[in-house]
């Protein structure tokens, strides 16, 4: 019997142990949040969308509960990463987005704020070299990192252990479905828009550069690349982004309206290859027109590719 008091009270002291482990755990702020109050963010994570347009606010924010020294600002820095030709990942400077003051009068508030690309850019530099002015210039997987540093009112700085990363993606990959379409054989109307497949994958290669995988139109087994510019045009490259490899289509070296109009003239080049945004519900629209040459003559397609919004 004197055994088994003794093994309950070991459990007892254990879990005790165990439960002051975790409450100690969940100070995440100041590192001393007893004192000086506590931040907690909706979300460390953002997404930068390259072609939304530099002045676009991303949005986040943060919660404050305040303790018995309050928090009476805090400043967000920023720094940029990214990968140079040796895929090593370097680093720009620290420099501050903003001071935010915080209402000391309430006891929890919550905090909006918001940076654009032009904002993010300004006063980094890599190598020496300051960020381009142009969001084009992004790498997939390039991404900002906002840190936080609060101002207590007992005259401590406290810098917050968690961060905010804002990481760089396109807006026109994704799933898509064809709402119209145009496959002209040797000047034939051979397929439509009923032909196409129920889904098209496009993804990201770079900032501005897209690989379709999967389906030419009807065909099937093709992956070919094209272009979206910061004025909302597509174009079909010559090459795969290797500089090398040939964008084909069926093996065969593909057409567009700027190289061979005279090639597809049954496809709408004079009102094709353009994006249409929608800003409301996210169902972009792709209007594209390219081809190749194949025995005989031009093959021709012309698609409308509208964003799968789930």
């Amino acid at each position: 019997m004197k055994k088994l008091k003794i093994y309950y009270l070991a459990l007892f002291l254990l879990a005790g142990l165990t439960f002051v482990s975790c409450e100690k755990d969940s100070d995440e702020l100041t590192g001393n949040a007893e004192l000086g109050g506590e931040v907690i963010f909706k979300s460390e994570n953002l997404g930068y969308v390259v072609g939304n347009g530099k002045n676009t606010d991303y949005i986040g924010e943060f919660s404050v509960f305040q303790g018995p020294e309050k928090i009476e600002s805090i400043d967000i820095y920023k720094t940029f990463s990214t990968k140079d030709q040796e895929g090593n990942i370097i680093t720009s400077n620290k420099n501050l987005v903003r001071t935010i003051t915080i209402p000391t009068e309430n006891q929890h508030i919550s905090v909006p704020f918001a940076v654009t690309y032009n904002q993010l850019i300004e006063g980094l530099t890599i190598n020496g070299s300051a960020l381009s002015s142009d969001d084009g210039s992004l790498q997939i997987g390039d991404y900002w990192t906002l840190s936080f540093v609060s101002h207590v009112s007992n005259g401590l700085v406290h810098e917050n252990s968690h961060n905010v990363k804002i990481s760089v993606g396109t807006r026109f990959s994704g799933t898509y479905k064809c709402v119209e379409a145009t496959y002209y054989r040797i000047g034939v109307l051979t397929y439509t828009a009923s032909d196409w497949p129920v889904k098209t994958v496009i993804e990201s290669v770079d900032a501005t550069t897209y690989k379709v995988n999967d389906y030419l139109g009807p065909f099937n087994a093709n992956t070919y690349y094209f272009i979206i510019d910061s004025n909302d045009k597509i174009s079909i490259p010559a090459f795969a982004p290797d500089g090398v490899t040939a964008n084909v289509g069926n093996d065969l070296q593909l057409i567009s309206c700027q190289t061979n109009p005279n090639d597809l003239s049954l496809s709408k080049c004079g009102t094709s290859n353009v994006v249409i945004r929608d800003d409301i519900n996210g169902k972009d629209q792709l209007k594209m027109t390219f081809g190749y040459i194949g025995s005989g003559g031009s093959r021709e397609f012309y698609q409308v590719l509208e964003k799968i919004v789930e």
